[in-house]
């Protein structure tokens, strides 16, 4: 079928074959131009070549074009190599973003090019899952920050990728939270990051009956947070409240005590504090 499909395309004209192809990486539902644009071609060009690739059943309709079956889209696919592909893929994401595609189309594009320790690729993953994140697809961003690490990109920094996927895996109770929340910690220098990764990991932590290590996470966070965070000291204290309460055996290893909770948390800067904290 990939044979006869490339055979037909190439009767066409002679750039119907770029243009097909761009048009698989774009996938059905996409937009004439920016096909054309991505096949280097003028846009009547484009139409042209449309035009005849329907009269000929490789599409279905035009602008936006898609093809007559997933098979023929497939083929025509199929029959770049992988360099073509990562190649029109990377060029693709970069024409969507301008166009003000979602966050989660262009994420698509720049996860199906092998990882390169693309930058450009790893931040539009992350976008893409506080997107998942904000119409509360937790899964959906586990699968983008999971992809977004396998990048090995300088930036974002790892361990905000790791504090990341943890606490959306926190949010499915999924185990493999403990093991991202901890390495998230060991990668961290921020007393302010790890403090909040702190805060979301002794919760599932003391869940596991891991009381110790729960309450020691705690105390560390807090002994290296200091005086920075008001805000944060006072949710580090009030886990460590909690934490203690349930068990006398790590009761001294969590420095807080309701008095220091409640000067954490006392005056009229209270409010103010937590809301910018938001």
């Amino acid at each position: 079928l990939g044979d006869q499909v490339e055979r037909r395309i190439a009767r066409v004209a002679a750039g119907a074959p770029s243009l097909a192809a761009a048009m698989a990486v774009l996938g059905d539902g996409g937009s004439l131009a920016v096909a054309a644009e991505l096949a280097g071609m003028s846009t009547d060009e484009a139409g042209e070549i449309a035009y005849r690739l329907r009269r000929i059943e490789v599409l279905d309709s035009e602008d936006p074009f898609v093809f007559v079956h997933p098979l023929v889209r497939r083929s025509v696919y199929d029959s770049m190599s992988t360099t073509q592909r990562d190649a029109h893929h990377g060029t693709a994401a970069g024409l969507l973003k301008q166009a003000g595609a979602a966050p989660e189309v262009v994420a698509a594009h720049r996860a199906a090019v092998r990882p390169s320790g693309s930058v450009a690729a790893a931040t539009a993953m992350v976008r893409a899952a506080g997107e998942a994140l904000a119409r509360g697809a937790p899964d959906e961003a586990i699968r983008w920050y999971r992809r977004a690490l396998a990048e090995d990109a300088p930036e974002p920094p790892r361990a905000e990728l790791l504090g990341a996927l943890g606490t959306a895996e926190v949010a499915l109770l999924d185990p493999a939270a403990l093991d991202h929340l901890r390495r998230a910690l060991e990668e961290s220098t921020d007393p302010v990051f790890n403090a909040r990764v702190a805060v979301t990991l002794a919760p599932p932590l003391f869940a596991a009956g891991q009381w110790t290590e729960s309450a020691d996470v705690i105390a560390n966070a807090q002994a290296e947070l200091g005086d920075r965070d008001p805000a944060l000291s006072a949710e580090l204290a009030g886990v460590g409240l909690m934490i203690s309460s349930y068990s006398l055996v790590v009761g001294d290893r969590t420095p807080a005590s309701e008095q220091r909770l409640d000067e954490l948390t006392a005056g009229p800067s209270w409010a103010a504090l937590a809301l910018a904290a938001m």
